[in-house]
């Protein structure tokens, strides 16, 4: 009965106002069903900035919240929304405010234990005060949906895009209006609101991919941006008040927190040759990746077990990596894989490898079809990581898998367990200090949450973490 229901919210969208992507049941069904679980929304108190139609209280009134409060300045809106949560809810269930979102939020003083923000964003130029005035209502929970920038020139940028053509829907006659707005990115929306306090725990949100291919899906069918990068139309993303606040440098300021010395002057960084995979990191290169390295031997025999569970066979094709010396090649050789190759770009790892004669010598990722690529502690240090994992993605045949383990970005504490670790294994101090300089702009790290959303963004279907040792993560990822 609830499914036909909301049928009624689609069919009358669609005959109003809808100027783009017509809406479909399968849409809006499986973008409610991702971003407001009933676990998330039963008996709880709701804000609904935006309302429209009042589709999205349609739902949590049914999932059993307590309460739905929907906001929205559109008198047609007001009325429809009124007259279709009437014909199933009891007016003490729901309330739809005529107001403008901005004097909503100033005058009200009632906190909310989930507020939506989903199509609304955009609207404000003012990003960090609209999203002050949302976390100050929002007792547990802000649920977000938004366009992508325009201006996206890699998928962690954290750029707030202003623009002069952005839609807001008309409420009737096909219509919309068009002006300035203000379009943040994933990351910059999740830096804004770790300032206020909320915390995002999932990345994105991706609802389930649309069956029928004629329609458009607005979360996963990608649109090439100005820079060059591909994204989706829109995105999800919820975000939990967790009271701890990332303080800006001016609040610091204020407040006398967070005084740290002033970063190393590039010149002192020059006296130290950089990082190479060099004649003289060959010859010891074993013995260093298995005391610097947390889980070495672990990771992969985890990465052949991986392998083959997932094909069951041992004919696929394989190929490592940054080989370095074909310790890898060599395990998976003594396993009974057989059709197993290399790629490396030092030729001093190459010329000392036990298996010269099947690795390349390339900085590119090879041109050519794999069932399951190995990429264990070498992404880190190649720049463009995005570009390569495509390269990647496309040479991988259908179900497909790539392994990846890099080191990631570690928070102070986790650095210090890690130099801890280094040291009950040999490792002198000041030998840990000299690496450390040496791979300063050599070894780029970059957070989890990068991965996981790039590996998703170009179209990879399951990324499953599935080893972690002082951020050395291991992603075992699914074409």
């Amino acid at each position: 009965m609830f499914f036909q229901k909301f049928s009624e919210f689609v069919d009358l969208d669609n005959r109003q106002n809808r100027v783009h992507t017509p809406l479909t049941y399968e849409t809006l069904t499986n973008k409610h069903e991702k971003m407001a679980p009933g676990e998330l929304v039963k008996g709880k108190r709701i804000l609904d900035l935006g309302s429209c139609l009042g589709a999205t209280g349609h739902w949590c009134l049914t999932l059993e919240c307590g309460h739905y409060t929907g906001v929205e300045l559109q008198d047609y809106y007001v009325e429809k929304s009124n007259e279709l949560l009437g014909k199933y809810w009891s007016d003490d269930k729901f309330s739809i405010v005529k107001d403008e979102i901005i004097n909503f939020l100033t005058d009200n003083e009632t906190q909310y234990d989930v507020v939506f923000a989903c199509g609304i964003i955009y609207g404000f130029l003012n990003t960090y005060g609209f999203l002050e005035l949302v976390a100050k209502s929002a007792k547990e929970c802000v649920i977000v949906d938004c366009s992508y920038p325009t201006q996206m020139t890699h998928a962690r940028a954290t750029v707030i895009d202003i623009v002069n053509i952005q839609h807001m829907i008309k409420s009737e006659d096909h219509r919309s209006y068009l002006g300035l707005g203000a379009r943040p990115s994933p990351a910059a929306l999740h830096r804004l609101m770790s300032n206020l306090g909320f915390e995002n725990k999932e990345n994105l949100l991706f609802p389930k991919k649309l069956t029928d291919s004629s329609v458009h899906d607005t979360y996963h069918d990608l649109i090439k941006r100005e820079y060059g990068v591909n994204t989706p139309a829109r995105y999800l993303m919820r975000f939990f008040r967790t009271d701890q606040k990332v303080k800006s440098a001016i609040e610091n300021l204020i407040d006398n927190t967070r005084v740290v010395d002033l970063p190393v002057t590039p010149e002192l960084i020059k006296e130290t040759k950089p990082w190479t995979f060099d004649a003289g990191v060959a010859d010891r290169f074993q013995k260093e990746a298995e005391t610097h390295i947390p889980d070495y031997q672990k990771v992969i025999d985890l990465s052949i077990d991986l392998l083959e569970t997932h094909f069951n066979s041992k004919e696929i094709k394989v190929i490592d990596v940054g080989s370095a010396l074909g310790h890898t090649i060599e395990c998976l050789l003594d396993r009974g894989f057989h059709n197993v190759k290399g790629v490396d770009k030092s030729h001093d790892m190459i010329s000392r490898s036990k298996f010269s004669d099947r690795i390349t010598h390339s900085e590119k990722f090879l041109e050519e079809k794999f069932h399951a690529v190995i990429i264990n502690w070498t992404l880190h240090f190649i720049d463009d990581k995005e570009s390569y994992l495509k390269n990647v993605y496309e040479s991988l045949l259908e179900n497909g898998v790539l392994i990846i383990t890099d080191k990631m970005n570690q928070s102070e504490i986790i650095k210090k367990q890690y130099y801890d670790w280094k040291i009950s294994n040999g490792v002198t101090e000041e030998q840990i200090k000299e690496k450390e300089k040496k791979l300063v702009g050599v070894m780029l790290l970059e957070d989890l949450d990068w991965y996981l959303f790039t590996i998703k963004l170009i179209g990879f279907r399951s990324v499953n973490l599935v080893n972690s040792r002082f951020n050395f993560n291991t992603l075992y990822c699914i074409k």
